[in-house]
């Protein structure tokens, strides 16, 4: 079929949308941390913990807006347990059955909150963590869940169970 075109089509990619932006860099310290005024034009949170050392081997903790929040649903996996990350009602980054190494500063987590703006729906998370037992072992983690409170998210304050925190930073992003 000698002279026919055929026509050339170059397929348009998906206009992409979203970003994320860093809102926060918060040095831990004391028996708790709180950073407040959080910006609430972003549809999640993504929360950064790094290098976190504490002066005793703890559990590690966040509670949101200034108080405990009735979790639901919420529960974790590590290499060495399965682990329930919402125990008396915060969020736990550390679980109950394992405790951070104290003055260890290889502890990492992060946590991605939806929603986190809005004051007509209840919240979800999911995140992961990696850190150095108070049984002197690595351990990883996957955890998630959610809670009713419909409130925005304002403020977070992060602590241990025992001792004083002396290292470690949290980054917070706004994810659209």
């Amino acid at each position: 079929m000698a002279g026919l075109l055929v026509p050339s089509v170059t397929p348009t990619p998906a206009v992409q949308t979203g970003s994320m932006t860093l809102l926060s860099t918060t040095t831990l310290s004391g028996s708790s941390t709180t950073i407040s005024g959080i910006n609430q034009t972003y549809r999640d949170l993504l929360i950064i913990v790094d290098a976190v050392s504490c002066s005793d081997a703890t559990s590690f903790r966040l509670d949101i807006n200034g108080a405990q929040v009735n979790a639901l649903g919420s529960s974790g996996t590590s290499n060495s347990a399965g682990m329930n990350m919402s125990t008396n009602n915060m969020i736990r980054l550390v679980g109950n059955q394992v405790n951070i190494r104290a003055a260890d500063t290889t502890n990492v987590f992060s946590l991605r909150i939806q929603n986190y703006a809005t004051s007509t729906t209840g919240k979800t998370w999911f995140g992961n963590g990696y850190f150095f037992n108070s049984s002197d072992a690595y351990e990883a983690l996957d955890y998630g869940g959610g809670t009713a409170v419909d409130t925005a998210i304002t403020s977070l304050k992060f602590y241990p169970t025992a001792g004083t925190m002396s290292a470690g930073t949290v980054f917070i992003y706004g994810v659209k």
